[in-house]
């Protein structure tokens, strides 16, 4: 048997979506022709690309692409593989293959013979292949015909294509109980001539009033609406269709949440879609009052939302911190309390992020909104794409923070905390007290001296909430001093003379600091003090955020500890008292079984 013969058999058990597995060993020794077994493996690859088309551009992609590997890429093709491709009778070949073929000459060689010949085994396909309940691969291959018709000014083919999707939408109306519709009228509207849009406008009218219990499509269909109404420069009628898009955003929420207020979050979705379409079109009563009312749901949130359960063993806990600093002077017991954290290595935690996205992939194919006790969204962190991490590094940055983040808070709120108490108990704490490590730091100027004291014993007499209200500024400072120290310019020179300082955020940046400073320890309280997606601490005080409650757990107790640390390792005594102290020199570590996290 030849290629032709071969082609033509499998073609009879899979008309029009030809599969590379079909292209079997078996089929293959049939061949007596060693350009045709060639011909016959090349097809088989060709035929195992996906097609995807977007803004008048075709991408042939592998059927199988994990990180770095990868199944058949159209970029293997060489100039022979296009030579035997060439060579091929296409009459004698099944249609789709035809299509494909034709398609990949014409994209890679600009050949414009098999571009005509594209078109026409396109069209054809679409018409055997187009069915209204089976219709998903038959869009993209009409998608691809009216593309290259157009790119190659065949007007006739162009017209053809375009009038068939046209007739296909008016039969239709917009009664199918998908998409098939609105995908149809999105073809049409991205050409260049104009049909009847009054017909178009008509049709989305109905997808609209039939489909109030659908969401997804509504919007789908008013966002269309729009797009017609703007070809028809009729701006007037556009404000008004998204205002009704907004209206029936409203309804369409208070509908969710009366039903169940586990479905909050869902309301929320549509209240947030709402006052977007008010504010941008003229209409800002309505959006306070639609945001009034998102505030109330809001709150809502967070009393239905899953948790997770922590048991943990706090006898061990004391027990463990009892072994570490049991007999232990006011000066050891702080600097022991400083050796319970790591100041975390930034590759470290990269690792973490990278690994736990190959164990779930789609899970972080998604944005993570990060929400407040009110239930307010603060900060939505975007998906990774650890394909292409190198072109998004501030994204990497965030997902590295907010990992951090999330160890801070359970080291926090499981261990700190206890260890914390266990020195407010054993110890009589004053100001004097933290001489040893104040005295002679490096990193803390002469005039702030008495406020770090002051912090330092209110941390460690219990009240945390206060002492975060000084460390987190005078800890910004520090960094400021440090940054100046290393011959920085930590102000701005506005254009009417003024000087400000410059934002936290560009003082971690500056070139002097990451020069002569730890860059790990620039991460860590970079996340701690100014990143939406870390602790924010920082932030939270200036803007009054942090409540009492707060400010006793989790990664804000990390921070103290991370501060206590950050100056016991530029104090010279402190220094003096780890090298001398034989009780410093070892450490118990807690036993595994302290915390056991279940969903």
């Amino acid at each position: 048997m030849d290629i032709y013969e071969i082609l033509q058999d499998m073609d009879s058990i899979n008309t029009y979506r030809f599969l590379s597995r079909e292209f079997s060993d078996t089929r293959k020794k049939m061949l007596t022709s060693e350009k045709d077994k060639e011909l016959f493996d090349l097809i088989k690859n060709i035929s195992s690309l996906s097609l995807k088309t977007a803004d008048n551009k075709v991408e042939f992609l592998p059927e199988i692409k994990i990180y770095d590997v990868r199944t058949f890429s159209i970029e293997d093709l060489t100039d022979y593989h296009y030579s035997l491709l060439k060579s091929l009778d296409l009459s004698r070949v099944p249609l789709i293959i035809k299509a494909r073929i034709c398609d990949i000459i014409w994209c890679r060689k600009e050949d414009f013979t098999f571009a005509k010949s594209a078109v026409e085994a396109y069209f054809e396909l679409f018409n055997l292949w187009f069915r209204d309940n089976d219709w998903l691969e038959a869009i993209d291959i009409i998608k691809r015909a009216i593309d290259i018709s157009a790119q190659t000014k065949q007007d006739e083919s162009y017209n053809k294509c375009c009038q068939t999707v046209y007739n296909h939408i008016i039969r239709i109306g917009g009664k199918d109980s998908g998409f098939l519709s609105m995908t149809l009228i999105e073809i049409i509207l991205k050409q260049r001539d104009h049909r009847d849009f009054k017909k178009i406008i008509d049709i989305l009218d109905n997808i609209i009033s039939i489909n109030t219990d659908n969401p997804n499509k509504t919007e789908q269909a008013f966002l269309l609406k729009c797009k017609v109404l703007n070809k028809m420069k009729k701006k007037k009628e556009i404000t008004q269709s998204n205002l009704a898009l907004a209206d029936y955003f409203v309804k369409y929420g208070e509908n969710v949440i009366e039903k169940s207020e586990l479905d909050a979050c869902r309301a929320q979705y549509y209240f947030e879609k709402a006052i977007k379409l008010y504010r941008d079109n003229s209409a800002p009563e309505k959006a306070e009052k639609t945001h009034k009312r998102l505030v109330e749901i809001q709150k809502i949130i967070p009393k239905t939302m899953g948790s997770f359960k922590i048991p943990f063993n706090g006898n061990k806990i004391v027990k463990n911190i009892k072994q570490n600093m049991e007999n232990l002077s006011f000066e050891e017991s702080i600097i022991r309390f400083t050796q319970m954290i790591d100041f975390y290595k930034k590759e470290e935690f990269k690792e973490k992020v990278i690994e736990e996205i190959k164990q779930s992939p789609i899970s972080h194919m998604f944005t993570k909104n990060i929400i407040n006790s009110d239930g307010q969204t603060v900060f939505s962190l975007p998906p990774l794409d650890i394909n292409h991490l190198e072109e998004n590094l501030s994204v990497l940055d965030m997902h590295i923070c907010n990992k951090m983040y999330e160890f801070q808070s359970i080291s926090g709120n499981m261990y700190i905390g206890f260890a914390m108490s266990y020195i407010k108990r054993n110890y009589d704490v004053q100001n004097e007290s933290f001489d040893f490590i104040i005295d002679d730091n490096i990193i803390i100027p002469e005039d702030r001296k008495e406020i770090f004291r002051l912090a330092l014993r209110m941390a460690f007499q219990g009240d945390c909430y206060g002492a975060l209200h000084m460390l987190a500024p005078q800890i910004e400072n520090v960094f400021r001093y440090i940054a100046k120290e290393a011959g920085a310019l930590t102000v701005t020179l506005e254009n009417n003379g003024t000087s400000k300082e410059k934002v936290l955020g560009s003082i971690f940046k500056l070139p002097e600091l990451i020069d002569c400073y730890d860059n790990d320890i620039l991460f860590l309280f970079e996340g701690l003090l100014n990143n939406p997606a870390g602790a924010n601490i920082r932030n939270n005080i200036a803007h009054g955020i942090m409540d009492a409650r707060q400010g006793c757990l989790g990664a804000n107790l990390f921070f103290i500890c991370a501060v206590t640390k950050l100056l016991a390792i530029s104090s010279k005594h402190c220094l003096e008292i780890m090298i001398n102290s034989p009780e410093l020199q070892t450490f118990t570590n807690p036993e595994s079984d302290i915390v056991n996290i279940q969903e």
